[in-house]
């Protein structure tokens, strides 16, 4: 628990009952010697993840109690180690902007206004600089759906072992020329001609990277809903959406 114990605002949410969709998934996930807890809905496309205190809250949202005597019982048995009423507001409100509460039983809570004029902000911000220009462009599932059996052995061990020799091999073979590479990039890096080749190169080797991401998302049945590029310093890069892989477990993110 941090911060205050009470807030002013609790008297809005303490009657309700709120309970989790159907739909929402639970996975639990050790990262760093701390274990998390990751909440995720197909329907909309958006992952949470959680600390054991606000688990210890969501796992009880059944719609069977009231918040009021949910916390309070949460406060008899873990003390200092449950979340603060301020912390159970902004819980609430993070749980339904993410869609996972049933509808209709949340309020319009200040905390929820907040965060959302917060995301409005970083939008317009983020829309306004010439320099860092993000469109969305289409949806890639079915392009992925359709790829996905052309490379059967993309995600094995085998095609794993490859990629590394062949890494290996790479690197071996440029440190033995490195003082010849050197001057040669040292060179061409000056010349405009290079800079207009790396122009148009650079957005394809983004390109074939993103699509392996998306491969990767669908072979480990996460959905990728959205491609498109950034303008970054006027250079178009590629980007897809690869939000679903933070609800992997983390040898398949690997």
């Amino acid at each position: 628990m941090s911060g205050e114990l009470y807030s002013p605002q609790w008297h809005e949410v303490a009657p309700l009952r709120p309970a989790l969709r159907a739909v929402v998934q639970h996975r639990r996930q050790r990262a760093r010697g701390r274990v998390w807890h990751l909440l995720s809905s197909p329907a909309s496309q958006r992952q949470l993840r959680l600390n054991e205190s606000a688990w210890r809250l969501v796992g009880l949202l059944d719609g069977s109690r009231d918040l009021d005597t949910l916390w309070h019982q949460l406060i008899g048995r873990f003390g200092d180690d449950a979340p603060s009423q301020p912390e159970v507001l902004e819980l609430l409100a993070q749980l339904n902007g993410a869609g996972f509460l049933k509808a209709d039983v949340m309020p319009d809570l200040p905390t929820q206004i907040d965060e959302a004029r917060r995301s409005e902000r970083r939008r317009n911000l983020a829309a306004m600089s010439p320099l860092s220009m993000r469109m969305r462009l289409f949806d890639p599932g079915p392009l992925l759906d359709r790829l996905l059996p052309c490379f059967p052995a993309l995600f094995t061990a085998p095609a794993l072992l490859v990629w590394l020799g062949l890494v290996l091999l790479t690197a071996l073979y440029a440190a033995s020329e490195w003082s010849v590479l050197g001057s040669a990039i040292a060179q061409a890096a000056s010349a405009p001609r290079f800079v207009l080749i790396a122009w148009f190169v650079y957005p394809l080797m983004k390109a074939a990277h993103e699509l392996a991401h998306g491969l990767a998302i669908r072979r480990w049945g996460g959905t990728v809903d959205s491609a498109g590029f950034t303008l970054l310093v006027l250079v178009p890069v590629p980007f897809v959406d690869a939000g679903a892989a933070n609800a992997f477990e983390r040898r398949q993110r690997m």
